[in-house]
């Protein structure tokens, strides 16, 4: 987990640095002990325990998001990203199958699932 600083500095919900999109990806769910690896193409983004959050300033383009860690093979979420915008991405879990979903969610649901965990570090 980061310390409480970058925890209450990314739950000011800032405008990305010029020329990037902020992507949020969060985990709000308790039923796996499993931590999960999420990937935007090959690139290692984040890695989310139960009750995380992460943030992410990317380039605008298009981003194949996939989630890794379980049995199952996960299907992506792809996301084209524009300069200046903040997404929001849950990152669920299908206990039964051990396997992970990621659906992007409106600003309302991101925030909510953003002030009901905890920051990980930042990875890149």
């Amino acid at each position: 987990m980061s310390d409480a600083a970058s925890d209450a500095a990314g739950r000011q919900l800032a405008a990305p640095s010029p020329g990037k999109a902020a992507l949020y990806v969060f985990r709000a769910d308790k039923p796996q002990p499993i931590v999960w690896t999420v990937l935007a193409g090959r690139t290692t983004i984040s890695q989310l325990g139960t009750m995380s959050w992460s943030r992410v300033e990317l380039l605008p383009g298009q981003y194949d998001l996939r989630c890794v860690g379980g049995r199952e093979a996960t299907p992506s979420l792809v996301l084209n990203l524009a300069a200046g915008e903040t997404r929001y991405v849950d990152l669920g879990t299908e206990w039964w199958k051990i396997a992970c979903t990621l659906n992007e969610v409106d600003a309302a649901a991101g925030r909510a699932g953003i002030a009901a965990g905890k920051r990980v570090l930042e990875l890149n």
